[in-house]
């Protein structure tokens, strides 16, 4: 009885002997490779639709002083690169990822339509093409009920953040600024944008702080009854006043350049790596389903 029973029992499969799977690999290999062969072409196809990415770039270095060659007065601005509060570098790095730095950017509609509208650019042109349901055929955004198609401030926020990067070096004070975008030409425009405005915000927060020093000293001095403490502050409103003059007459405060930003460069899509990483994700998906089928089979 217990012969007879031992006689109908299956053999147990061992999912993992090297033949079971050699076999099962084998049997379905026609299967597989021509799998395989359609989605290594779909990957090759989808690898050459994607837009191209080109990033350009500018290099800065922060300058260590300001001073004015004729008084020779004290600093404009104080920066001392790799000191202990590294107070300028900080303040740079905070300004390159602020929004109230961004609300510059975002005034501008042509700029927010470059990185908030595009459809996709043209090689054979070189023309980036906007989407025409959102930009209208004289390049404005296109309205819809009385109001303008243009992205919330947020939403442009997080896209300008997908194309723009920065670092800062601590030690060295050498800045990078980045741009990609799909247009090679634009890419390096966009970037010579945001380096100008950059300037300009940085001078106008110092101009602001001088001023209000101006302002207050003017106050005091007019408050002011001994003839000494006059001319103390006399003394450094007039610093102030050439400092401020300093800035007027500077384009640039903060930085020496080092590298202008050139036509972009082009960084993606690695489409190489594209099709060999799907293909070999299809071919192990491709074994594991035949070899699922194959136990099954043989496990009834």
């Amino acid at each position: 009885m217990n012969d007879d029973n031992n006689m109908t029992k299956k053999p147990s499969l061992n999912y993992f002997e090297p033949s079971i799977l050699t076999k099962s690999i084998l049997k379905n290999f026609k299967k597989i490779v021509l799998i395989n062969f359609f989605i290594g072409i779909f990957a090759i196809f989808f690898s050459l639709s994607l837009n191209n990415i080109y990033q350009s770039e500018i290099k800065l270095i922060l300058k260590q002083e300001i001073q004015s060659p004729a008084s020779n007065i004290s600093m404009a601005i104080p920066i001392n690169i790799g000191s202990s509060s590294g107070y300028e570098i900080n303040l740079i790095r905070s300004i390159l990822s602020s929004r109230d730095f961004f609300k510059i950017l975002y005034e501008d509609d042509s700029f927010i339509a470059l990185i908030d509208a595009i459809h996709h650019y043209d090689e054979k042109t070189k023309k980036i093409v906007f989407d025409s349901k959102k930009i209208n055929k004289n390049g404005d955004w296109v309205l819809l009920n009385g109001n303008s198609l243009k992205p919330s401030f947020e939403i442009s926020y997080k896209s300008f953040k997908g194309y723009f990067s920065s670092s800062v070096d601590q030690s060295s004070g050498i800045v990078n600024l980045n741009f990609e975008h799909v247009s090679p030409h634009e890419s390096k425009l966009l970037l010579e944008k945001i380096y100008l405005d950059l300037n300009a915000y940085l001078k106008d927060l110092k101009l602001n702080e001088i001023e209000r020093k101006i302002n207050f000293l003017n106050q005091s001095y007019m408050e002011a009854t001994i003839q000494d403490i006059k001319k103390n502050i006399s003394s450094l409103l007039q610093n102030e006043i050439e400092k401020k003059a300093i800035l007027l007459s500077s384009e640039n405060i903060y930085f020496d350049l080092i590298d202008s930003s050139s036509k972009g460069i082009r960084v993606a899509p690695k489409r190489s790596l594209i099709v060999l990483l799907i293909s070999i994700v299809s071919l192990a998906l491709s074994i594991f389903y035949y070899l699922i089928r194959y136990f099954n089979n043989h496990a009834k």
